[in-house]
């Protein structure tokens, strides 16, 4: 219900619901996390900012309170906090595609396309069927103009998933499904300024 009304964009109501799920599980970064973008969103930014660092520094030992933490913090501008608590995330989970994830997203926001790129690609690698690290790569590699590599991987999301649908997969357009089909049975495609890919 909580996460309803966020999406809606009706935070208040949001917060109502999410004050009752910490009532029951005070602990849950995900709500404590959902608290703070209710937060953030009501223009609270300094409260939104606290209640985070709280949660990363209480929870520093969990690499999905800190994957959270961490996306919180770029999302709320705060780059050096966020940074502080990405290192500390990548000696707990070196491996972890989130950490390569958000070095990606890191380098991308300081303007250095090609070391993202290289940071998606390998959280794509560790984990191809999640929606953001198919997503990020996807985009900065058509930023890069390197469309045929963006129709490789998007092929090899796709097949990782089995289809796309648009309520699980947000990437997903009508005619990404047509081109797969298309790669599948070996037909070529071209780039069109007219479509996503």
């Amino acid at each position: 219900v909580a996460n309803g009304y966020f999406d809606k964009k009706y935070y208040k109501q949001a917060l109502v619901y999410v004050n009752k799920a910490l009532e029951l599980k005070p602990g849950d970064y995900f709500f404590k996390s959902l608290y703070a973008r209710c937060q953030w969103e009501l223009g609270e930014k300094a409260d939104a900012v606290n209640t985070i660092l709280k949660l990363v520094e209480d929870e520093k030992s969990n690499p999905e309170v800190l994957v959270s933490g961490v996306t919180l913090l770029f999302m709320f501008d705060k780059n050096d906090q966020a940074v502080q608590y990405m290192e500390i995330l990548k000696k707990l989970a070196p491996q972890n595609h989130d950490v390569y994830r958000l070095q990606g997203f890191l380098a991308e926001r300081n303007g250095n396309k090609k070391e993202a790129e290289s940071y998606y690609i390998n959280a794509f690698k560790i984990n191809p069927a999640e929606m953001n690290n198919v997503r990020n790569l996807i985009e900065i590699l058509i930023k890069n103009e390197k469309w045929s590599l963006a129709l490789l991987y998007l092929k090899e999301a796709l097949e990782k998933i089995g289809y796309a649908d648009e309520h699980t997969y947000q990437f997903y357009k009508g005619d990404i499904d047509l081109v797969h089909k298309l790669l599948f049975h070996n037909y070529s495609t071209i780039v069109s300024k007219n479509s996503f890919i």
